[in-house]
């Protein structure tokens, strides 16, 4: 019997009765103070890294598969971190309308830390550097969920992402040292939201004292989402038009008689054109540019569908799931605009069957921006131009806080109205 004192049997029985702790108070947390209600069903987790090893490279897919297994709320441990998903139109109510003030708090996260001075430099690469902050900002870092492994950065994002921040401090103060010039030369006749946020900043009766890093943080947070959510859901509109050319055609046929075919669209037309906005509409139902939502958290726990939630729980609403849903949608997997022809459901938060933008205290503050100019570029695309692609088109993702095509567009343009160039 002298095996029983060896070293790996000791080690052995030592990972036998941790984990038998680990699973008594996992399943103690499922009782409550407020009751008997048990956490929302789940996957059984693993030790340490819980139930990580469960998201695949696009975790809104392996997630909506885990729903389809456990229902529209579930209950997993990424790590350290108890998380919720709600992958329904009613569970995402019940978060958000009933119980939105207790998830209004953002969960801190490794790649998406506020903007900081000492973490500053320069750099060039503007554009490419927006869609690497936006994908940063949405993947998995292992140390935001096992802190102690936080300090490993095994795939680099947390380098990335402070490489990132360096190409844009370049940017950002020559952005607002030339705003600070002209407002001295007095030249700055068109103010923009930079002088607004000087303005803040130099008025000694403002609530809020404005320094240079908030004004950095604000301009970034603008570019980051203005820029790359609104590109991501051209591109998959146009992906889909041409995917789908008989959608195309009748865009362009509501567009000419609208516009006619001797000049481009003007922003003052789009109110006009009812089956372009189902067309962005339906993009946004199957391609929604978060698909899972700015992750919150709980304050406090509460209780959920007649699960319990405890506190410090981050709460995911899978969006991209919602979006294909057979209860919500006939035919879900197909890209048919006419299926908002007269219906009341609109992209603003009002239904939680189409939440691209969010809902409630957290909502995209940049709706109506965003909404106009992907409608006006969607149709001056197709308007000016006939397209044209060989082979078919896939519908490959790239994951991150948006997900664009994995591979850029190739499709050859052609113009299409009487004028030989726009006026």
């Amino acid at each position: 019997m002298a095996w029983l004192n060896s070293p790996a049997v000791e080690l052995a029985f030592s990972l036998i009765f941790l984990w038998t702790i680990y699973r008594f108070v996992t399943t103690r947390k499922s009782k409550n103070n407020q009751g008997e209600l048990g956490l929302p069903p789940g996957p059984r987790p693993w030790p340490v890294i819980g139930n990580l090893h469960l998201l695949g490279r696009l975790p809104h897919k392996s997630l909506a598969e885990l729903a389809n297994k456990y229902g529209h709320i579930m209950f997993l441990r990424w790590g350290s971190v108890p998380t919720v998903v709600a992958s329904s139109p009613a569970m995402a109510k019940e978060f958000f309308k009933n119980h939105g003030l207790i998830f209004a708090n953002k969960p801190p996260s490794a790649t998406g830390r506020t903007y900081s001075d000492h973490e500053l430099g320069g750099g060039k690469w503007f554009l490419q550097m927006v869609a690497e902050i936006m994908h940063l900002s949405g993947v998995i870092v292992v140390g935001d969920f096992i802190p102690s492994l936080a300090f490993l950065d095994w795939r680099g994002y947390c380098r990335r992402m402070q490489d990132a921040r360096k190409v844009f401090d370049e940017f950002f103060d020559k952005l607002i040292n030339e705003h600070v010039e002209r407002r001295r030369s007095k030249k700055s006749d068109d103010p923009d939201i930079v002088d607004v946020l000087l303005d803040m900043a130099e008025s000694e009766t403002a609530e809020i004292q404005v320094s240079r890093i908030h004004m950095k943080a604000i301009i970034m947070d603008m570019l980051s989402a203005g820029v790359e959510t609104s590109a991501t859901t051209i591109e998959w509109a146009m992906t889909e038009m041409l995917r789908n050319p008989q959608v195309m055609a009748r865009a362009q046929q509501e567009i000419e008689l609208e516009v006619g075919r001797d000049r481009i669209v003007r922003e003052s037309d789009l109110v006009n054109l009812d089956y372009l906005r189902c067309v962005v509409k339906e993009t946004l139902r199957l391609h929604p540019p978060a698909p899972l939502l700015i992750p919150h958290e709980s304050t406090q726990g509460c209780n959920v569908g007649g699960y319990y939630i405890p506190p410090k729980t981050r709460l995911l609403v899978n969006v991209w799931a919602i979006g294909r849903d057979e209860s919500v949608w006939e035919d879900p997997l197909e890209f048919k605009p006419g299926r908002f022809i007269g219906s009341s459901i609109d992209v603003k938060g009002h239904q939680f069957e189409m939440l691209s933008f969010g809902t409630g205290r957290r909502q995209c503050p940049g709706i109506a921006m965003g909404l106009s100019v992907v409608h006006l570029a969607v149709a001056q695309l197709i308007h000016c131009f006939h397209w044209s692609v060989e082979g078919d088109l896939d519908r490959d993702e790239e994951f991150g806080l948006t997900v664009p095509r994995k591979f850029p567009i190739f499709a050859l343009p052609s113009w299409r109205l009487t004028t030989n160039e726009p006026p």
